[in-house]
């Protein structure tokens, strides 16, 4: 059997995640409710309603944080206080 290392796992996520852009993932999400639709009402594709609902889940939910994280940057970058925290 072969095994997969961490490293050969995380080279091969880096690999597909770098041709994922924003631009496809918002064409994507602004399909949502079409593409999810369709899957309901298809006799073939409605057992794998659950997981195509779960995987818009995942993109909406890792953008909310990338925004929040994004904001999170911004803000400490504008305000960052010259003077170490006590206890940093």
């Amino acid at each position: 059997m072969a095994w997969i290392t961490d490293k050969t796992a995380k080279h091969q996520l880096d690999k597909e995640a770098s041709q994922v852009h924003k631009e496809d993932l918002q064409s994507l999400l602004e399909r949502q409710k079409a593409i999810e639709d369709k899957v309901k009402n298809s006799g073939k594709l409605k057992r794998f309603g659950t997981d195509i609902h779960l995987m818009f889940s995942l993109i909406t939910k890792r953008r909310i944080l990338s925004s929040i994280n994004l904001l999170a940057v911004r803000q400490h970058s504008y305000a960052w206080p010259s003077k170490r925290f006590v206890g940093s």
